[in-house]
């Protein structure tokens, strides 16, 4: 099913690749403005559509920066808010308000601006002129804004969908034609198997093509303290609303037995009343100690309590699986 649906969808992606073929030649050639960044300003980005990992290196990066004495802000769109135009951060800010990803960083980082808008230009204007300390901005997928230029790129790769064996939408997860990747200063291939061999990674390293210019690394997500639990959990159901969720419905079985239920729902998925009921009922024939665990990112979009049950979340981490050091970029 899924390889005749994607016969069929390549005429609709060549389409698709064409008109962001000719976007991108008209922003090139002058016609299509592109304004540069007025402030150092570093994308974290991806070519595919779904998640491959931002918000961890965006963490990393804050406390690399941060142990440097950097002040930083970060920049997003605020994916799925809901509200218009540029909002600044407070402490009572919700995810409603900014996007999950962003709260999620404001909550970990709340001496950290952040900044949301879907126009990136007028965003940093802002920050220039309201922020005038800041060292650098983090912006957060912004590589197919090519209204804005940033000073540099570190596109995120998801190991388990790589970009040089994908299509264009909507045949495939590609926003853009994959030598697109040639924009970025830094390549991380991200999600990868804690214990994946020299050999696969530099297979990967030959067949992503990369300049001498472009620095590579490989990391992997691990999965750390459960926040939010008061005692020891035996029963408990998971929900994700992420890109990829079955590395952390593969932990959470690891963790809490392999009939753990786990559901699924879509990317930045705003859970309803009746969905959360639902999960309510679940739990309920469970039992009374029983807990909803999610990611830290759905978290943002939830109480801390459903009914009588708790809600937790599993932390993550970023871990370096190739080279000594992570200099994502020059400080």
């Amino acid at each position: 099913m899924g390889v005749a649906r994607g016969i069929l969808l390549r005429p609709i992606s060549w389409i698709y690749g064409l008109v962001v073929s000719i976007v991108d030649l008209l922003h090139r050639i002058g016609i299509l403005k592109t304004k540069e960044a007025p402030i150092r300003t570093i994308c974290i980005g991806n070519l595919t559509v779904g998640g491959t990992g931002k918000t961890p290196i965006t963490e990393y990066l804050i406390d690399k920066l941060h142990a440097k004495g950097k002040k930083v802000v970060m920049l997003s769109r605020g994916y799925r808010r809901k509200t218009k135009g540029l909002q600044v951060a407070t402490p009572k800010s919700t995810a409603l308000d900014i996007g999950d990803e962003p709260m999620q960083i404001h909550r970990r980082y709340p001496d950290v601006p952040i900044v949301v808008d879907g126009d990136r230009n007028r965003a940093l204007e802002y920050i220039k002129q309201n922020m005038p300390d800041t060292d650098i901005v983090i912006m957060d997928d912004g590589m197919q804004h090519k209204s804005t230029k940033a000073t540099e790129y570190v596109m995120v790769c998801d190991y388990a969908r790589p970009i040089y064996e994908d299509l264009m939408l909507p045949a495939g997860n590609l926003r853009e034609p994959w030598s697109a990747r040639k924009r970025a200063k830094t390549v991380i291939v991200n999600k990868c198997p804690l214990d994946i061999s020299e050999e696969e990674m530099t297979e990967i390293e030959r067949r992503l093509e990369l300049d001498e210019t472009q620095k590579l690394y490989f990391t992997g997500i691990e999965y750390k303290e459960l926040v939010g639990g008061t005692a020891a959990i035996n029963k408990a159901v998971a929900i994700a609303g992420i890109g990829r969720p079955e590395p952390f419905f593969e932990e959470i079985r690891r963790r809490f037995g392999e009939d753990t239920e786990c559901i699924k729902y879509g990317d930045h998925h705003q859970f309803s009343d009746e969905e959360l009921r639902e999960v309510e009922k679940r739990l309920d024939m469970l039992g009374e100690e029983s807990v909803l665990i999610c990611t830290e990112k759905d978290a943002q979009r939830l109480s801390n309590k459903i009914g009588r049950h708790s809600v937790c979340y599993l932390r993550i981490g970023l871990r370096l699986l190739r080279g000594n050091s992570f200099d994502i970029v020059e400080i």
